[in-house]
Parts: C-alpha cells; structure tokens; sequence
C-alpha cells in the first residue's frame, strides 16, 4: 500500500508533506522506522527531535496516483514557496514522476564521484571523466556548447534593434498586472543607471524639440535662486521656504573649494585664487576613512591607500591652537605654526549672531536659529583660578 503523509512540529509551526511508495513498506513503519528521505528533515529532526505531528493523510493502491497526490497537494499549498514548510519545491521536473529502485541506483552509480571528475571536449563532442581515467586522444579540458545552446544565450548585445524590441514588448506583457517582488524597483533602477536612453540620443532627444522647449521656458519663467546655507533651490519668489534668501546668478560666478578642509564657495572669475584652495567643487564626502599621524601631522586614509612607514592609526591632539581666518573658511594655528599671509586672528564673523550657553559649552546663533531648551543669552563665565594657602 502507498501513503501520503504528514509531519509537524507544533512548537515551531514547521510541517512536511511527503509520498512513500516502497514496496513492502505500509503506513505503519511511518514515525516508527521511516522519517522521510528527504535530509531537510532528518537535519531538522536532528536539531528539534521527531516531529509531534505524524499522519497518514491517504493511501492508494498504484505509485503513480500517490505521486499524483502529492504533486497535487504541494502546489495547493506552494509549499517550495511558503517558509513553514520544509519541502524545497512543489516537485519541479519530478512531477507524477515515479522512480524505481533500479533507476535510483543508476543515477547514484552515474553521480559518484562527479565532484572529483572534469568535463572534456573535442570541439563537437563533450565528455565526464572521474579521477583516475584515461583521456582520450584530441579531448582537451573543457565545455563546448551546442548550437541550440549558443541561441539560447545570444545576448541582447548581439540582437538587431527590432528584435530587442520585440522582445523588450514580450517581456513588458508577461509582467503587466503581476505583483513584482520586493526589491524589484530597485534592482530595474540600478540596472538602468547611468546607461543613455533611446529617446534621448541625437535628435530622438525630445527636449530639443522647440515646442518642448517652449514649454521648459514657460515653466521656468520668473524662478530665482534661493540660497540657506550650502543648500540652494529654485523656485518662484514668495514661495521660499522660511530661512532662504535670494541668491541670483552672478555672470562669472565660480566654485573653488579648500584641499584640506573642502570647504566651497562662490567667487567672481576674476577673483584670485588663494593658496590651498582649487577651482571646483570637490569630490563626494566617503565615511570609510581613517586618520594616522606621525608625531607631526595628521591624514586621512582610505582603504585602497597604502599606509607609509611610521605612520599609526589615530590624530594628533596639541594644545594651545588658535583661530584664524582669511574671509572664507577658519582653521586652527598652533604656536609653531608659520601663519600665512591674509590670515587673521579670530572666526570668520557671523551677522546677527549671539553668543549663548547651557552651563557647559558657549556657541553662535544666528537670528533665525531656534534656541534649544535649557540655552541662555550670554557667554559662559570663565573660571577662575584659586590658589589654596595652607598653613606650615
């Protein structure tokens, strides 16, 4: 007699639906002698121990219509699919298959020692030779596709244009109205980025077209900069985000920007470029730096950078530093620090700004800052030092 049965394990809501079609073995060797072939479940009844839930869930008289079954359950169920079950697939290419003992025993015998063997080939004909056998004469190590093969990966690198638009069209149709995986969005995008668009190439560009372009300029007509800080927007006077002030377009206006500190800012084309400073904007910030010194300064390295000799991980700290600025970015100079020329004492003065404190720390605030909860007007008094005289 052939069976269907199941196996749970109600602690851990974890089943298995399997088929036992042996000859001479009946429903009643199942939780007694056979717990399943499959090695998910015996991994499992290794780590949980043997399953609470054990049913015969049908019998039938031939192998084929128990097979049949089982097919037809696993799919009701998308078993393969749903992660309470530990079947891996709804039987895929074993559907209603049924093998006898003689097959498995040939393909067993054909896999063995498979992962120990290497493919051959002639040029016309490929080969599996196990460790230990002899090559035949003209076999050189290797694969070679057969034609059918060859078709079926032709890239669409390598397709016509109206191929690869009918396939792009047979491809869009199979999907429409299905829901796509999580994630699917995404990959689509990162996929596309950066690769140019058929509509955007030579004169297919629709934004050359001049009605379009009438319609940009409309568009954009009467928009003005507006600048708060480094952040910059464009959009129609009054509907400014509160903070933002007007900031036209100056003709000539360029970006230079420090080495050191990065720091960037607008200046006239005629404007002399200071020392320590380039033209440009610069490169995007990364956070997988790390800083090494070597007694006298201190560099940020990135992993491909390769870290020279005498140099160890983290900064230097030296006391008595003091600000200085040349009208666009401050910087600390210590006692043996030459100080350049342009460079005066003191930060980069902020309009409107004044000083407050929370009992710890003083700083700036420029009159469209929010003052956070527990800060008061004013700087925070120095300490004083006192000197304790004691008695001899």
């Amino acid at each position: 007699m052939y069976f269907t049965y199941l196996f749970g394990w109600s602690k851990t809501q974890k089943y298995y639906y399997g088929v036992r079609y042996k000859e001479g073995c009946g429903p009643e060797t199942l939780g007694v002698t056979y717990f399943s072939s499959s090695r998910y479940v015996k991994e499992y009844i290794k780590e949980h121990g043997i399953p609470d839930i054990i049913e015969v869930r049908k019998t039938f008289d031939t192998k084929e219509a128990a097979k049949e079954w089982e097919t037809k359950v696993l799919i009701r169920l998308n078993a393969g699919g749903n992660p309470k079950w530990l079947n891996r697939g709804n039987n895929g290419s074993f559907r209603n298959c049924v093998m006898d003992e003689n097959t498995k025993k040939a393909i067993s015998r054909a896999n063995k020692g498979r992962k120990n063997g290497k493919s051959y080939t002639n040029g016309v004909r490929n080969i599996f030779l196990k460790e230990g056998h002899s090559v035949p004469d003209g076999f050189t190590p290797g694969y070679t596709p057969s034609q059918t093969q060859l078709e079926r990966n032709k890239t669409r690198r390598q397709l016509t244009d109206q191929e690869k638009k009918l396939a792009s069209e047979r491809k869009s149709k199979s999907l429409k109205g299905k829901k796509k995986p999580d994630g699917f969005a995404e990959k689509v995008s990162k996929a596309h980025k950066g690769k140019p668009k058929e509509w955007a190439k030579g004169e297919n560009n629709v934004s050359k077209r001049p009605e379009v372009r009438e319609k940009i300029s409309q568009k954009l007509a009467g928009r003005h900069f507006f600048r708060k800080g480094d952040h910059l927007i464009f959009v129609v006077p009054g509907e400014e985000p509160e903070g933002y002030v007007n900031d036209p377009p100056i003709k000539g206006k360029m970006v230079i920007h420090n080495i050191e500190t990065k720091e960037a800012t607008f200046v006239s084309k005629d404007f002399q470029i200071p020392e320590g400073w380039i033209k440009g904007w610069p490169a995007k910030k990364r956070n997988d730096g790390v800083y090494y010194s070597n007694g006298s300064e201190s560099k940020l390295f990135y992993p491909e950078d390769e870290i020279p000799v005498g140099w160890v991980r983290g900064r230097i700290t030296r006391p008595n530093g003091t600000k200085y600025n040349n009208g666009l970015v401050n910087k600390i100079f210590y006692p043996d620090d030459e100080i350049p020329e342009g460079w005066v004492k003191g930060q980069i003065p902020k309009p409107g700004a004044k000083k407050y404190n929370n009992g710890l720390v003083t700083k700036l605030f420029l009159p469209n800052d929010e003052i956070p909860e527990g800060w008061v007007k004013g700087e925070l008094p120095k300490k004083r030092k006192c000197i304790t005289a004691t008695k001899t």
